[in-house]
């Protein structure tokens, strides 16, 4: 069995039961292709008490590390706790990979960056904190064995990718 934390947006106030159920569509468009058994771990719970952020945090926390992969949906701009679900995930050492659309927030095409044209951006931290990015669903099912292997391999990136990026640009930089 492979269990997967489903990274992204969680709704609030009023958005709990008005906007689309993406953690549904990924879920049904995994275990639709996958041979493997899939379980699915979700951070929206209505049993938790949303003012004990400990709880909240705990909860989140005790779901990626009992994970084998984070799919993180990154086809909308992110906020600050799916990138810390990123640096988790790292931290216990688990396969992320992120679902970026191409020409989207986090994936752009001719970026400009101080007169430098970069011909295909992507978000750095997003970048260097996946173990694989995405374009859609259907990439997503069609490298689903691919990831399921990584897994298995252990040929994962974990925390450790934060001190080699540091090393990488302090030997740039000399």
């Amino acid at each position: 069995m492979i269990k997967i934390y489903l990274a992204g947006k969680v709704a609030k106030g009023d958005e709990i039961g008005n906007v689309e159920d993406w953690r549904k569509r990924y879920a049904d468009s995994l275990k639709e292709e996958s041979e493997e058994e899939l379980f699915f771990l979700d951070p929206e719970d209505e049993n938790l008490d949303e003012s004990d952020s400990m709880e909240i945090v705990g909860h989140d926390c005790s779901q990626i590390k009992d994970c084998d992969l984070v799919i993180v949906n990154a086809e909308k701009k992110l906020g600050v706790g799916t990138a810390q679900e990123m640096i988790i995930a790292k931290y216990f050492n688990k396969c992320v990979v992120s679902l970026i659309p191409e020409n989207s927030h986090y994936c752009r095409k001719d970026l400009n960056m101080f007169g430098n044209i970069i011909e295909k951006w992507i978000h750095p931290f997003m970048n260097t904190l996946s173990d694989m990015i995405v374009s859609d669903l259907a990439q997503l099912q069609k490298d689903f064995p691919q990831i399921i292997r990584t897994i298995r391999s252990g040929k994962i990136k974990n925390i450790s990718i934060i001190d080699e990026a540091c090393e990488y640009y302090q030997a740039k930089r000399k």
